[in-house]
């Protein structure tokens, strides 16, 4: 071979390269480009444990079908769907895959990417907006940009869709299909714990720990509503679900109480459209054959950490116990202030220090001074008691409560409150001493710290951050 014609080889091999590698950035993933966030606090947030849970989402919306008649809302609708995740849940862009108009290679792809960057610990939420399709052997099925109306082969079935949910390994996974004929992906409903409150910390973090496996579908097997301009743009489904996205401000919303809030509101306006009658009906329910374990899929609220926090510490009117539990004092304020940095929250380094006769006057000064936006309030209590039994001289008792302030119409608001459980220690020797007393009260207030848990003092400051 002459040497001219292995470099025009090599040059017709490149060039073929590069244009199959432009023809690939046409396919696939269809990002929305969004505007840089803006810098809401001049804080560092804590880094993140790279063990802690991530959020994935995978959201398919198709209106141009070339076959099948076209649809108006469902592009629109995983647009919203993407900036109520983005904006108000905290999902970060590179885990959210967005697909407009998708062929069944752009769904096999979507699912594929959840496959490879979920891990065990993680989240899953699927949305799908299109056709869907109901044969004469009662399976169901998603229906491809490209899928012709008289033959399923490239339409995507239910089974094949159960099948690539499997295969995602996450602890928490969320199936929405807005599409006709969605309903028998499902299985029967287990409802909710009665007497559990779902927004209760205790809620969230048991159903955190089992392992969840939910869809939801925007009907039964039957025919959904596009909706339209009266919606916004949007389906009706749709339309409600983003809303109720949007309308919620607890830390957390599960998918059971979304799902019973939307079978409610979409049901009436769906009844409304159908002249009264009986209208479309969301089901929201484990999905079969998944393993589902009982848990729950939440959404966490992103916390609006742009609130400043003054701490305040309301000295005892005992003025022998304020100064036997000085060091106590400074072990609580230090646990109080160490949990606000590991939760980013931005605060006045200085503890203020306030009088409880003075706090309804000199507390909002404070908060105006400080350009503050809640004053945390703590109080210390307790008393050493002389008790001789046969192990025990006596015992230490010690007790913190806090209180969270707003100020509105330039008025004090209590918007929080937390008490601690009383918690007690033993005296094996007995000590008159001002030093002795102190030091039991040090290690009654050490234990304090210890009882405060994620669960309990991180709960309690992470809702500050829900306040609106």
């Amino acid at each position: 071979m002459k040497p001219q014609s292995a470099i025009r080889i090599i040059v017709i091999m490149l060039v073929a390269f590069l244009s199959t590698s432009a023809m690939a950035e046409t396919r696939g993933m269809k990002k929305i480009t969004t505007k840089p966030e803006e810098t809401k606090a001049e804080f560092t947030k804590p880094a993140r444990n790279p063990e802690d849970p991530d959020y994935y989402a995978l959201l398919i919306g198709n209106n141009e079908y070339q076959h099948w008649p076209k649809l108006s809302t469902a592009v629109k609708d995983v647009e919203g769907m993407y900036e109520v995740l983005k904006s108000v849940y905290g999902f970060q862009d590179s885990n959210i895959f967005l697909y407009k108009n998708a062929s069944r290679r752009d769904i096999q792809e979507g699912f594929s990417q959840l496959r490879k960057h979920a891990r065990d610990q993680d989240n899953v939420l699927i949305y799908y907006g299109g056709h869907g399709h109901f044969d004469e052997t009662d399976r169901g099925y998603w229906v491809p940009v490209e899928g012709a109306t008289d033959d399923v082969f490239d339409y995507i079935s239910n089974d094949d869709i159960l099948g690539m949910l499997a295969a995602i390994k996450a602890n928490h996974k969320f199936l929405i299909s807005d599409s006709c004929f969605s309903g028998n992906l499902l299985t029967k409903s287990r409802g909710l714990q009665k007497n559990v409150d779902p927004r209760a910390s205790r809620f969230f973090q048991e159903k955190s720990r089992l392992a969840s496996v939910q869809g939801m579908t925007s009907g039964g097997n039957e025919p959904v509503s596009d909706g339209g301009a009266q919606w916004g743009g949007h389906s009706v489904f749709a339309f409600h679900l983003i809303a109720q996205l949007r309308a919620n401000h607890d830390p957390y919303l599960s998918a059971s109480i979304l799902g019973n809030k939307l079978a409610e509101l979409v049901a009436n306006d769906t009844a409304s459209m159908h002249g009264g009658g009986v209208g479309q009906t969301p089901i929201i329910q484990p999905i079969k054959g998944q393993r589902d374990q009982g848990g729950e899929f939440f959404f966490l609220r992103q916390a609006q950490l742009d609130k400043k926090i003054v701490v305040v510490y309301v000295p005892s009117d005992k003025t022998e116990f304020e100064e036997t539990t000085l060091e106590s004092k400074n072990i609580i304020q230090k646990a109080i202030t160490d949990k606000l940095s590991s939760l980013g929250f931005p605060f006045d380094p200085i503890t203020e220090t306030i009088s409880a006769s003075d706090l309804g006057s000199k507390l909002p000064e404070t908060l105006k001074q400080k350009e503050a936006g809640i004053a945390l309030v703590f109080q210390i209590s307790g008393e050493i008691i002389r008790e001789a039994t046969l192990m025990w001289q006596g015992k230490s008792r010690l007790a913190v409560g806090m209180d969270a302030y707003i100020l509105e119409d330039s008025q004090l608001k209590l918007i929080e409150r937390y008490e601690i459980q009383p918690q007690v220690l033993p005296i094996r020797k007995w000590d008159e001493s001002a030093a002795f007393l102190g030091t039991q009260y040090q290690r009654t207030a050490e234990k304090v710290v210890k009882y405060w848990s994620e669960e309990r003092l991180g709960q309690f400051l992470f809702n500050l951050a829900f306040i609106h």
